[in-house]
């Protein structure tokens, strides 16, 4: 849950910076987001996050992706395919 959270919530916040070119602000929501979802993967999950792995990008894209099924109802299905 605490995906959805950051990806939606940092996701405004960034629009809101953008939109009021308030450049600081960009830059401290992109620190407290990454913070935040690695402290998530750490204590809750238990896992590695994919940023380790992969490029940042990848894993951005693919938590926005992770929210879009969530959000339609997809995920289960989504899951089931990739086999977790």
């Amino acid at each position: 849950m605490s995906h959805y959270l950051h990806t939606g919530v940092g996701g405004v916040a960034i629009l809101f910076a953008i939109a009021t070119q308030r450049w600081i602000m960009l830059l401290g929501v992109l620190g407290v987001i990454f913070c935040s979802a690695l402290f998530s993967h750490l204590v809750f999950e238990k896992n590695k996050p994919a940023a380790a792995t992969h490029p940042f990008w990848w894993s951005v894209l693919n938590d926005i992706r992770m929210l879009m099924h969530f959000l339609t109802g997809t995920l289960k299905a989504e899951l089931e395919k990739a086999a977790l």
